[in-house]
């Protein structure tokens, strides 16, 4: 029962992991559950099953991504080097705006754009001035 136990918080433990919670899951899942079912020949694979599927649910919908380093690169590549406090709010409501989850994926797709939006002007506008104009 103590992996059990000992499982259940390290799975908890993934909502503040940088990883995506599949990657997480993916590769630990697998290794607990293998360690669960030989160490407690009294628990039934149901109940572990079941256990193990209420906590990766769990897991997935209290999962944070952390876009602080999403912010972070944009800070680095846009130029002018704006503050990541004068990018997340613009960024974050147009992206609502226009339907986009905001994560780390999602953010550093739409920079991207803007960053190829600004290598193609022909007239020197740089990546802020472009979701200004879109804010």
């Amino acid at each position: 029962m103590k992996y059990l136990v000992l499982f259940l918080i390290v799975l908890g433990s993934c909502t503040s992991n940088n990883n995506k919670p599949t990657q997480y899951l993916e590769s630990n899942v697998g290794k607990a559950y293998e360690d669960i079912a030989t160490q407690e020949k009294n628990v039934s694979d149901a109940t572990i099953d079941s256990i193990v599927k209420a906590k990766t649910a769990e897991a997935v919908k209290n999962y944070k991504p952390d876009t602080e380093a999403a912010y972070e690169k944009i800070h680095v590549v846009f130029e002018g080097n704006p503050d990541e406090e004068a990018v997340k709010p613009l960024l974050e409501d147009v992206m609502g705006k226009y339907g986009f989850t905001i994560n780390d994926d999602e953010i550093l797709k739409v920079a991207n754009m803007l960053y190829v939006l600004k290598k193609n002007s022909k007239v020197g506008v740089k990546e802020m001035d472009i979701l200004k104009h879109i804010y």
